[in-house]
């Protein structure tokens, strides 16, 4: 590829002078330059190994969910468009249980943590409250012992899924769940935020980013890159804590402070506003060239840890040897 972009670059610069109205030529790499895979970014490992068995030389990760994904009503990601409350990312996954079946599964603590962990949402008993009100009011099933009993998953196609079914629906649970009074543009955040921290359970987002920050270092060369895309406070926070740890045991030669987008290309794409850039690279011998990094808030440094499979406050990496 980078002889391709240098032949491109060569054949651009010796070009006779076009038209005005001529675009620039794109640089063209060989198809064979290129490998798609359809997978998890959590299968890394198995994927560079029969791909780039000696290694890569960098890694950009962007953890951001597709603006098609969000905006399109079918998946159920959005409360602003009615629509059935899927909120798979894979949709061709089918031993993935949908948003509307997990919610009749989980308990209400248990839903009470997931709002809490994924989004820290300030009204999260109360919407919790009001979702599993509107299931029993639907002829769901409520779970005996609301202080964290297990959740026995009844097998698909039992009847007892489903009973919140579209997104019209959950939004109307959480409205009943916040304080009288909320105006709409606050309904609105907090509709976000329930909504974010159900996909973020229901696609296991944490777990796949943890799995992916422990693989990272075993896939890149020495010397190699590797840089995150984060969207919310949750991934950057884990983000921060595995290139931390990984400069403090050597594995990390150094590590980026955060990046945040320039206010121009934030107004260009709105989208962007939330946006959080790390970068670390792989130290060229481990145990070497280790950089302090000064030690912030504990606050802002400790993962609260919760039930169904959080991970602990921070990814320890070994030495190599």
């Amino acid at each position: 590829a980078n002889a391709s972009a240098a032949a491109a670059a060569d054949a651009a610069a010796t070009a006779a002078p076009g038209p005005a109205t001529a675009v620039a030529p794109s640089i063209v790499c060989p198809p064979e330059s290129i490998v798609c895979v359809h997978s998890n970014y959590s299968r890394l490992s198995s994927i560079v190994q029969k791909h780039a068995p000696g290694g890569v030389d960098g890694i950009l990760a962007d953890l951001g969910v597709s603006s098609m994904q969000l905006d399109d009503p079918d998946r159920g990601m959005t409360y602003k468009r009615d629509g059935p409350l899927d909120m798979r990312l894979d949709m061709t996954n089918a031993g993935l249980s949908t948003a509307s079946e997990l919610l009749d599964m989980w308990s209400e603590d248990t839903l009470i943590k997931i709002l809490i962990r994924n989004s820290d949402e300030e009204f999260a008993e109360g919407i919790a409250a009001s979702i599993k009100r509107g299931i029993a009011a639907a002829g769901g099933r409520e779970r005996d012992g609301r202080r964290g009993g297990e959740v026995k998953k009844a097998g698909k196609g039992s009847g007892t899924f489903g009973n919140i079914t579209t997104t019209a629906e959950l939004a109307a649970a959480v409205k009943k769940g916040v304080p009288r009074g909320t105006s709409e543009e606050e309904l609105k955040a907090i509709n976000r935020r329930v909504f974010q921290a159900l996909r973020i359970q229901v696609n296991d987002e944490f777990g796949k980013l943890d799995a992916l920050l422990e693989a990272i270092p075993f896939a890149l060369k020495p010397g190699g890159r590797v840089a995150v895309l984060t969207f919310h406070s949750g991934e950057d926070r884990r983000v921060k804590l595995a290139f931390r740890d990984g400069v403090r045991a050597g594995v990390y030669s150094c590590a980026s402070d955060m990046i945040r987008p320039s206010w121009d290309e934030q107004m260009d794409n709105p989208r962007a506003k939330s946006a959080k850039l790390r970068w670390a690279m792989k130290a060229s011998d481990a145990g070497e060239g280790i950089v302090e990094v000064e030690e912030e808030e504990d606050a802002d440094e400790k993962l609260q840890e919760w039930e169904l499979g959080a991970v602990a406050a921070s990814v320890r990496w070994k030495n190599d040897d």
